[in-house]
């Protein structure tokens, strides 16, 4: 399953939303992150099929997605420790243990 959503703030709600619901009900969700203020309709139209195509080649699972937003917020220990207690709270949900697992070693 591949998200692909608006590259603003409420498009990055909406991508770490629908992959929290996604991995909780069994699916392994991949993101794309769109540039800042683009959607998809933009990226088609100024770069055609191509530009999708690199981006969707660029998708990341949750959590390495979780790690590089907060990365891009710089160096604050509470950025990273809100998108650790988001991955935790997610994984909390996760109803296969092995599943569960796997994606908390990941974190």
């Amino acid at each position: 399953m591949v998200l692909l959503f608006d590259g603003d703030k409420a498009g990055l709600k909406a991508a770490v939303r629908s992959a929290d619901i996604a991995l909780r009900g069994g699916l392994e969700p991949k993101i794309v992150q769109l540039p800042q203020g683009m959607d998809p309709d933009d990226v088609v139209m100024d770069g055609g099929a191509e530009a999708i195509g690199a981006l969707l080649n660029q998708s990341q699972g949750y959590i390495p997605f979780l790690r590089d937003l907060a990365d891009q917020r710089g160096d604050d220990r509470e950025v990273r420790e809100r998108a650790l207690r988001q991955a935790l709270g997610t994984i909390a949900g996760i109803g296969d243990p092995l599943r569960r697992e796997y994606v908390l070693q990941e974190a």
